[in-house]
């Protein structure tokens, strides 16, 4: 059965991979912010958890050297096993956020660029998904709007002071671009 081609194209050569180019934004700020959040919620977690050991059996403490042992040793488990739990739980927690903050980033540069054309818009992406983020967790957490107000403001701000680090950062590479291109010139 010969392969259907629609009138002056080539048919699709079916061996090639097709490719999905995903930039590195995507998924650098999910995984960066699930493992600032596992290292955090591990740290509180244990520490709650030796607290919590300390005050269920502080009418009961060991009397020997034996006993001593086995508190010690059931204390540190326990507080391995509240760090990872809290770990686990804040990783998750602050990993969706992440996403949150990506999904906010690109919807707002597709929408800039394709929707409303105006690609100068997408330059504001951080601080649409600062803002975004924080009011998304307004809702999901139900604040009040004293709270949600201050909330939203902190999160265009850090969108803010993302967006300035992010054009920061391309003015560095731009200028050691220029400054490459000199000295290959001296040199060359």
């Amino acid at each position: 059965m010969p392969e259907a081609t629609v009138k002056d194209e080539e048919p699709v050569n079916s061996t090639q991979p097709s490719q999905l180019k995903i930039g590195t934004d995507v998924y650098t700020i999910p995984v960066t912010a699930s493992l600032a959040g596992g290292l955090l919620g591990f740290i509180r977690g244990s520490r709650m958890s030796s607290l919590r050991f300390l005050a269920e059996n502080a009418h009961r403490a060991p009397t020997t050297v034996r006993g001593w042992y086995f508190y010690n040793k059931t204390k540190n488990y326990r507080v391995l096993l509240g760090g990872f739990k809290g770990g686990g739980q804040e990783a998750l927690r602050l990993g969706a956020v992440g996403c949150g903050w990506v999904a906010f980033e690109e919807g707002w540069k597709a929408i800039s660029t394709q929707v409303l054309g105006v690609p100068q818009l997408s330059a504001a992406k951080e601080v649409v998904a600062g803002g975004g983020t924080a009011s998304a967790i307004c809702v999901i957490y139900r604040l009040p709007r004293r709270t949600a107000v201050q909330t939203i403001g902190l999160g265009l701000a850090v969108g803010a002071a993302v967006s300035l680090l992010r054009k920061g950062k391309e003015l560095l590479v731009e200028r050691r671009g220029k400054d490459d291109e000199g000295h290959a010139d001296k040199t060359g």
